[in-house]
């Protein structure tokens, strides 16, 4: 009997280890993430007093936002031969977007490229969630990124409804899961058939910029050959050089709103404060094919002179914002926390000076970029070098300055530096540099002590 119950006890003992063992992992690793319930208003900090000038003075008028799916950093970097460690030398997604990379080649103060840095998992829904709330997700949520859900904690998108301003937006259809209420023209795109290279970008461009014949298909530009670097029709001014054709086309997928041949960008008067858009074609070429297939540099190519329409039909005052929500590693794949796929691309442009030139020479440098901690040299070496780096959470409280909003409660970002959060010749407290980071210090501690409290 003794024998018998002695395999019984053992088994047991191993069950209940195995048990503990599972529940320590899932509370540990899998942590639940709590939301707050704070609503950030205009009075909670500074002395605002009109709509203009809630935490400080608004900069811009109106915000476009493109963000360019899987835009890796070295997609948009320009690429020297020899400056990497590639074995085959020039790769086919190299120098292929020459308008972006004459924004990251600006001097001038109107334009700058960062190594936009996104936390683990580098999932589209996690992230568009860290881009908007400014908070960072917890790797149980990526169980729920294909069910979605409507997004409920402060983000920068309510914050723009509560302040008046009107937002738009075309593309990728997660986002109309995730703020269901919150476009004033919403015309979403499916973007889970990964096969469908096009669909969605055709959607974008004939949304915002129709008859330029920059769809699938349609007129495209010389390839990119010689010595790298931007062609000499692709250089950063006012006024792109942009091939246009009379031909028009409508959206080639739903739409909550009709079709017409005039853009949002285009025609005497906007009817919009914010306008987002979601292109998938970069993401979807990697999934398919890999960023080393030739089809990587021609969705590339498309995508720079869609940018450049749209930088060429912007108003002047206008901030324009270019970003990739992850990378992609060389298999065309991401969601992990590699290099690659946390290494994407951020460009902040406007026509009027945007960057204090002065403090450029005192940023911080990113020359470690292509190192993983512990020294240990990435895959494929110095890709990611980037003179400007920040990480994504802090794109949420920069644009809330910018556009005179309120930070989100939850966001965990800080203001990115060398910004002009001004109008030029406006002077008040909110844009010295003493009096933002005195509003961005007390959100902080405000958003310290309420998690504190969800936790008693």
């Amino acid at each position: 009997m003794e024998q018998t119950c002695r395999p019984a006890s053992a088994l047991l003992f191993a069950l209940a280890t195995a048990l503990l063992g599972t529940w320590a992992f899932g509370s540990g690793f899998l942590l639940h993430r709590i939301e707050l319930g704070l609503r950030s208003q205009c009075g909670h900090e500074g002395n605002a007093s009109s709509r203009r000038d809630c935490w400080s003075p608004r900069r811009f008028d109106r915000a476009v936002v493109v963000v360019v799916d899987a835009l890796r950093l070295d997609f948009v970097k320009p690429f020297q031969p020899g400056a990497g460690s590639l074995a085959g030398g020039v790769a086919p997604f190299h120098n292929r977007m020459p308008f972006l990379g004459s924004l990251a080649a600006d001097q001038s103060g109107r334009a700058r490229l960062y190594a936009f840095e996104a936390d683990p998992p580098t999932v589209t829904m996690q992230r568009l969630k860290a881009l908007t709330t400014g908070s960072l997700p917890t790797f149980v949520d990526v169980g729920r990124s294909f069910a979605g859900g409507a997004i409920t904690e402060d983000n920068i998108l309510s914050q723009a409804g509560a302040a008046g301003l009107r937002t738009v937006f075309v593309g990728d259809d997660t986002w109309s899961s995730l703020f269901p209420a919150a476009f004033a023209d919403a015309r979403p795109f499916p973007s889970f058939n990964v096969q469908d290279l096009h669909t969605v970008d055709n959607g974008v461009i004939g949304t915002l910029v129709p008859g330029l014949g920059l769809e699938a298909g349609a007129r495209t530009s010389p390839r990119l050959r010689g010595a790298p670097g931007p062609r000499a029709d692709h250089h950063f001014n006012d006024s792109h050089s942009v091939p246009r054709t009379r031909k028009r086309t409508a959206l080639l997928a739903r739409s909550n709103a009709s079709a017409d041949l005039t853009g949002w960008l285009q025609g005497d008067a906007l009817t919009w404060d914010i306008a987002i858009a979601h292109m998938l074609g970069v993401d979807h070429v990697g999934h398919r094919v890999g960023p080393y297939h030739p089809a990587m540099g021609q969705k590339l190519e498309q995508t720079d002179r869609v940018l450049a329409a749209v930088w060429d039909a912007l108003p002047g005052d206008t901030l324009f914002v270019v970003l990739g929500d992850h990378g992609m590693t060389a298999g065309g794949n991401h969601g992990g926390a590699s290099p690659a796929e946390t290494h994407a691309a951020l460009v902040l442009a406007a026509k009027s000076p945007l960057f204090d030139t002065a403090l450029a020479a005192g940023s911080p440098s990113s020359a470690s970029l292509g190192q993983e901690p512990g020294g240990r040299e990435a895959e494929d070496g110095d890709w990611f070098g980037s003179p400007h780096r920040c990480r994504q959470v802090d794109l949420v409280p920069t644009l809330s300055f910018l556009l005179g909003l309120p930070v989100p409660a939850a966001s965990m970002g800080v203001l990115l530096p060398g910004l002009r959060y001004a109008r030029p010749g406006e002077l008040g407290s909110g844009e010295s540099p003493s009096g933002l980071l005195e509003a961005e210090t007390r959100r902080l501690l405000q958003n310290a002590e309420q998690e504190a409290l969800d936790t008693i």
